[in-house]
């Protein structure tokens, strides 16, 4: 991390004071959302910190860079640009201003996004509606969401827990940092995504429309097993679903290989998996060659029947 770059701390401070802060007039009226000491409410990740900001209109996600972005101005241009064209529903907006934010004097970069109201899928598990027939919607609905990136030809670049929204029954997606497009190709990955997810031997090189299958098959094996299965939360963490880095290093030495293996309807899905974690990234099965996957709705999203897929009432 460069250290002339502000800290979040620093970035709390200075959205505390947003007509001075923000070089866009739209957001210097913004209030953020603060907690018990009267301070921004951070939210943490591995490149940036979130914030989260009611405008007049509507509340949006403030995202603000910890280290310099390199060349993820063109990135986000390049997402942006797809996700425009074609307009998916698992997707929030977003606006990379280059200009966005001043703090102690110097202006940076920042990304700000459609705030989505939900829970992420982790504490979804943990919440009241995680039932076996909430757990076997949210899978059905997870091979929809990864039919509609592989009709457009791209991918996240880190499916993990964190990442997933569970919002009014459906599942949206949420940081780009790693996503690829087309017009992206060529390039290597900003990143290799959360280890609890990944191929154990993905690199910064394995960047195109595949790198999502083998974190696909992990999150749909998860959903699916604890809908056939939802004592197996046991195994859900902070930092993980069913599955954790070791068990793809060692499937055949697994404790949730060896449980899952008793749940006859994942039999095929998870025999697959395993081959997979001992084979190249790029040689792993598309989930959908495994499963079906529901058939697209014409319809707009407001005449569409939404899923039984309950929210929760306490997380």
């Amino acid at each position: 991390m460069s250290s002339s770059w502000p800290s979040a701390a620093a970035f709390r401070e200075a959205i505390q004071n947003p007509r001075t802060c923000f070089l866009n007039p739209e957001l210097q009226d913004a209030v953020a959302a603060i907690d018990k000491r009267g301070l921004p409410i951070v939210y943490s990740g591995n490149f940036a910190v979130v914030f989260r900001l009611q405008l007049e209109d509507r509340t949006r996600a403030l995202r603000c860079f910890l280290q310099d972005v390199g060349d993820r101005e063109r990135r986000y241009q390049a997402i942006d640009d797809r996700l425009d064209a074609i307009r998916a529903q698992c997707f929030a907006g977003f606006d990379l201003e280059s200009q966005g934010i001043r703090v102690q004097g110097k202006t940076y970069p920042i990304l700000l996004m459609d705030w989505v109201e939900g829970v992420t899928l982790d504490q979804y598990v943990s919440s009241d509606a995680a039932s076996s027939s909430a757990f076997r919607a949210l899978a059905v609905e997870w091979c929809g969401l990864v039919a509609e990136l592989e009709k457009m030809g791209i991918a996240h670049g880190d499916l993990q827990h964190g990442n997933v929204l569970v919002s009014h029954g459906q599942l949206k997606l949420v940081d780009y940092d790693g996503m690829f497009v087309p017009a992206l190709r060529g390039l290597s990955a900003l990143e290799i995504g959360h280890p609890a997810y990944q191929h154990p031997k993905r690199s910064v090189s394995d960047y195109d429309e595949r790198i999502d299958r083998f974190s696909s098959l992990s999150i749909y094996l998860s959903l699916a097993a604890l809908g056939e299965k939802v004592e197996a939360k046991r195994h859900c963490t902070g930092e993980h679903l069913l599955f954790k880095k070791a068990d793809y290093l060692e499937p055949f030495r697994s404790e949730t290989f060896r449980e899952l293996r008793g749940i006859a309807k994942i039999a095929t899905v998870l025999t697959a998996f395993e081959r997979a974690c001992g084979r190249p990234l790029v040689e792993t099965p598309r989930l959908l060659d495994l499963v079906t996957a529901p058939p697209p709705s014409q319809l707009p999203h407001w005449m569409r029947a939404a899923p039984h897929i309950p929210d929760p009432t306490v997380v």
